[in-house]
């Protein structure tokens, strides 16, 4: 049910050059369009980001927006997920926040989501080869290119059950 579920964006990758971009993008632009929107980034707020997937210690080093996003409380890092553990995050957010800015196939992470009927937010490049042709099937994701339609989509998804009842069915 909605409200049993955790408030948040989750995210799932390696921190690879593309999932280093894509959570940098959302500690920095998608955060600071959510706090322009009167919402808060701290944990078990609607903009608190929650990654999964290896490699973020350095990246984290790496990289100023990611290490200031940890150091101000708006991201936290869950580390490597056993198949077991994932199906249980899966299972506990309310939205999967993926933006891809490029890809050379499909984003699997994203099948995985709709799968689960974990509403995603992606880009137009997260849609590629998933093949959502049919209404049903385009109305299951919402793809958002700026920060402030992917900061206002997320928002949406935590806090109007309806809308997150319907999304997820899809």
């Amino acid at each position: 049910p909605f409200k049993d579920r955790t408030t948040g964006m989750f995210y799932v990758g390696t921190a690879h050059v593309a999932g280093q971009r894509a959570v940098e993008w959302l500690v920095s632009e998608v955060q600071a369009k959510m706090r322009e929107m009167g919402r808060f980034c701290q944990k078990d707020d609607v903009g608190h980001l929650y990654v999964a997937g290896q490699g973020w210690s350095a990246a984290s080093r790496a990289s100023r927006d990611i290490q200031d996003a940890v150091n101000q409380g708006r991201l936290t890092f869950l580390g490597v997920l056993s198949d077991a553990e994932l199906e249980e995050k899966m299972k506990t957010f309310k939205v999967f926040a993926a933006p891809v800015f490029n890809t050379t196939g499909v984003a699997t992470k994203n099948i995985f989501a709709i799968a689960r009927g974990l509403p995603l937010v992606t880009t137009k490049a997260g849609t590629q080869g998933l093949g959502l042709t049919c209404h049903l099937c385009a109305d299951a994701v919402d793809v958002e290119d700026t920060a402030g339609g992917f900061a206002q989509q997320v928002i949406r998804f935590q806090e109007n059950e309806n809308v997150w009842n319907s999304k997820s069915i899809r």
